[in-house]
């Protein structure tokens, strides 16, 4: 099965964005779901084509007949979502002959806390998995379970490095606001002090994930018994990386770590406290993909960007010579 088109779920996501524009720079038609006229304004203004769907409902997936559509990437990261675009997939795929290419963008997370190296071959103990993303664990199964139906990929990026990366505040928001507060208090934070896990840039992840719908026939044969792939750049300890960041960012105080929260307290930081020591070796044997975008090689500068991306007095007051 050989088509240029993709439908794209979180098209205007963190990572979604960049899945989207690599695969408009190669002339793919790209589609999006768009639930807001904004959206899909959003989508227009990429040369990325809205699919329009206001309700929770799957039928605008019935679209993909008409349009040769035949491959779907979620990137919804929902519970509930996945499990009801699946559905819907199965159906077009056993009464309407059409043949989908399926591409999930899980997470790391997925394999629990634990500082013991894993890679995909681990499967992953839900014991150990964080409240907030548990129901991967189950959803994984499901997905390559119906491989003979729907011939999928599963990738699981590492916390998302680039630009405006949202959960880059977990890490430096508080140390940031100080900064440019010019307060030294004592900053406590919600991590462990052994807290270790993979990080990527959502560039690297956006063109492994390209390189997956280019290779999908490789990557999802009978040969390549597990498709799944991890993708890492590098594993760091979130301790270090916080002190070295607030030193570069400027921060006179002190920084306290309290540990991890329970999901109660904080559902995002009890699965951000996740500890995972993991590789890609798996993506460059199928795909021959490796990341080109080292997180602690260019550590300064992806936090300067972040930082300004979160307020443009920071450049102004503490980067501009």
């Amino acid at each position: 099965m050989s088509s240029n088109k993709v439908l794209l779920i979180g098209a205007t996501g963190f990572i979604g964005r960049q899945a989207a524009l690599r695969f408009r720079r190669n002339n793919y038609t790209v589609y999006g779901l768009a639930r807001s006229d904004e959206k899909a304004v959003t989508l227009l203004k990429e040369e990325l084509i809205p699919i329009a769907s206001n309700t929770g409902s799957t039928e605008y997936l019935d679209q993909m007949v008409e349009l040769g559509i035949h491959t779907v990437i979620d990137f919804s990261g929902t519970p509930t979502s996945t499990h009801s675009i699946l559905d819907k997939l199965e159906e077009i795929v056993t009464e309407e002959k059409h043949a989908v290419n399926f591409v999930y963008i899980s997470g790391i997370w997925v394999h629990g806390d634990s500082l013991d190296a894993v890679d995909e071959t681990v499967k992953p103990v839900e014991s150990k998995v964080a409240q907030l993303v548990k129901y991967r664990v189950g959803l994984e199964e499901r997905i390559v379970g119906l491989k003979d139906v729907i011939p999928s990929i599963i990738i699981r990026p590492g916390i998302l490095c680039g630009t405006n990366s949202p959960i880059w505040g977990a890490l430096f928001g508080q140390i940031l606001a100080a900064v440019l507060q010019g307060d030294t208090s004592t900053i406590s934070l919600a991590l462990k002090e052994n807290l270790t896990s993979g990080l990527i840039h959502n560039e690297d992840v956006a063109e492994i994930i390209f390189q997956a719908v280019e290779n999908f026939d490789v990557a999802s044969s009978k040969d390549n018994k597990l498709p799944i792939f991890d993708i890492v750049a590098d594993n760091v300890s979130f301790p270090e990386l916080v002190k070295k960041g607030a030193k570069l960012l400027g921060f006179k105080g002190e920084i306290s770590l309290e540990g991890k929260p329970s999901f109660e307290e904080n559902a995002f930081l009890n699965a951000f406290n996740t500890s995972v020591v993991t590789n890609s070796k798996h993506a460059t044997e199928v795909f021959g993909w490796k990341p080109k975008i080292p997180i602690v090689d260019n550590f300064e500068l992806l936090l300067n960007t972040w930082a300004v991306n979160q307020n443009q007095d920071y450049y102004t007051r503490f980067i501009k010579k």
